[in-house]
């Protein structure tokens, strides 16, 4: 049987089966005010996608059954996928989950970008260890800004005191 809404529905309840497509809707709007329980669940039992999101005709982040996340792309060769949209490259190790991948191909550079008043790190670490190693940029505002490379709790590996040029043989 069909039914007709002109003005608000409220449903009181658990819903057991929602199959509905919307179209031609301004926006979906999900007001949730709960400090337990999980504003909006979604439950692939299939294997179909989890998420794919739409900017008109164009996918423009996915999630895929077992979990790896796409944006720019739907088709995530990683567990996190930032794509231009163009297919390029793969990555050096495959079927992992925790492994980021930018792939630019059609841009001349796929960069990463840590902003902060002071300082910026990158952290490496074993599940035994998780101190092994990092980066470490400090900004003075002056000509005392440093690069540290550390191996370990607070031993230096390598830490320039001016500037540095590392090339290949080649170059």
């Amino acid at each position: 049987y069909d039914v007709r809404v002109i003005n608000n529905l409220t449903v009181e309840g658990t819903t057991t089966t929602l199959d509905t497509d919307l179209t031609a809707v301004d926006r979906v709007e999900i007001g949730a005010n709960s400090n337990s329980t999980v504003g909006v669940a979604i439950t692939q039992s299939g294997t179909a996608d989890i998420i794919n999101l739409f900017d008109g005709g164009t996918e423009v982040l996915t999630v895929k059954d077992g979990g790896r996340v796409g944006i720019g792309t739907d088709n995530p060769l990683t567990g996190v996928h930032i794509s231009d949209g163009t297919a390029y490259g793969s990555p050096q190790i495959t079927n992992r989950k925790a492994q980021l991948m930018i792939s630019a191909g059609s841009e001349i550079s796929a960069d990463i970008q840590l902003s902060a008043a002071q300082y910026n790190h990158i952290f490496f670490g074993t599940a035994a260890d998780p101190n092994v190693g990092g980066i470490n940029y400090t900004h003075t505002g002056g000509y005392t800004n440093s690069m540290q490379f550390v191996l370990g709790t607070g031993s230096v590996m390598f830490r320039p005191t001016a500037s540095v040029n590392i090339k290949s043989q080649q170059a």
